[in-house]
């Protein structure tokens, strides 16, 4: 097996090569410019925070300080990867005070045009960049999360709040999009107050974690399958616990469970019984991870389940996930401060993206 193809598995390693063929001495702030970045790391911790909502809107829309956009180009790279960086971008050059231009050429069109179908979207459009000889594939590089990581390390509550303001202000719903997603979640009958419970499929955890070598590439892959169904019941069965230790001090008896794994449904079914009504959203498709290209277009309904599961788990009075999933951390980021979010692995700022 190719270091090639293992590196399209491995969604948060693909950035590897640091030859982007930037020249940053035009714009020494430039968020690829690794020396900016190593020399705010060495303000930490300490600095004065300077991380606004929003970063300003490029007055030339293909002259900007830093261009943003979305990973498109590696299909092993699920929406919520998608959404994740996209944020982190935003945060990043919220935080130097970079002028930002959203990335339009034709390989990042479809993937924008879904956005766009459902989000209302203020930055402006660049479909032809001349500034900087961008290898685009390369965009999301390193160093937007490794920023946001020694942040996060320095200053946990400032980037918490940091990234909620990010969200806040650029994930707004279409208006035909949020009556979709009502209108879905109404048909549930879904009380006020809910537990919402977000479990990965297991297989997420290998391809996210650690790089893996080469010669170690065929176990991983001939072991998946018990792996994966092993850790997506751990779970389910550590979430329970979670669930019915609150029981005494709660009358909620409601969960939204969001996963594909149905080993892991039947398991916190099992674990909670008759007592808890479990409440989950008829799929369209079984794999959350998108890496189909025809997943991706206006109006899709794996789109619109994807965004439906983030909002019923968003609006639940107690959210239970795994941190390491970036749907959970879309899901976290986007809640309201105060409310109590759960990980059953690791912490939510663990990880930038």
């Amino acid at each position: 097996m190719s270091q090639t193809v293992i590196i399209l598995f491995v969604c948060g390693l693909f950035f590897y090569s640091r030859a982007l063929h930037v020249d940053s001495s035009q714009n020494p702030r430039h968020s690829y410019n690794y020396a900016w970045l190593e020399n705010e790391k060495k303000g930490f911790p300490g600095k004065p925070g300077r991380l606004p909502d929003s970063p300003p809107s490029a007055e030339n829309v293909c002259n900007p300080d830093m261009f943003v956009g979305f990973n498109v180009e590696h299909s092993r790279c699920g929406f919520g990867s998608k959404v994740n960086n996209y944020m982190n971008q935003l945060a990043v050059a919220a935080y130097g005070n970079f002028s930002v231009a959203l990335v339009g050429t034709a390989h990042y069109e479809k993937f924008l045009t879904t956005w766009n179908s459902f989000f209302e979207n203020p930055i402006p459009v660049c479909t032809s960049p001349k500034k900087w000889n961008i290898d685009y594939q390369n965009l999301l590089s390193r160093t937007e999360r490794e920023l946001v990581v020694a942040l996060s390390k320095a200053d946990e509550k400032y980037v918490e709040e940091g990234k909620r303001a990010i969200y806040k202000a650029h994930y707004k719903y279409k208006p035909e999009a949020i009556q979709h997603i009502d209108s879905v979640l109404k048909s549930y009958g879904l009380p006020e107050k809910y537990i919402g419970v977000q479990i990965r499929h297991g297989d997420k955890n290998i391809f996210e974690a650690d790089a893996i070598k080469t010669e170690d590439y065929a176990a991983v892959v001939n072991d998946l399958k018990i792996m994966s169904v092993s850790s997506a019941v751990t779970r389910a069965r550590s979430a329970a616990q979670h669930i019915l230790a609150m029981k005494n001090n709660s009358d909620i008896r409601t969960v939204w469970l969001a996963t594909i794994d149905k080993d892991a449904e039947t398991t916190l079914r099992d674990a909670l019984g008759p007592e808890y009504e479990i409440k989950a959203l008829k799929q369209a498709t079984t794999d959350w991870n998108g890496n189909a290209d025809m997943l991706y277009y206006p109006g899709s309904q794996y789109v619109y389940d994807v965004l439906t599961d983030v909002e019923a788990l968003r609006r639940s009075h107690t959210f239970i996930g795994t941190a390491s999933s970036n749907i959970a951390r879309w899901v976290h980021f986007l809640r309201e401060p105060g409310s109590k979010s759960i990980s059953l692995d690791e912490h939510f700022l663990e990880r930038a993206a």
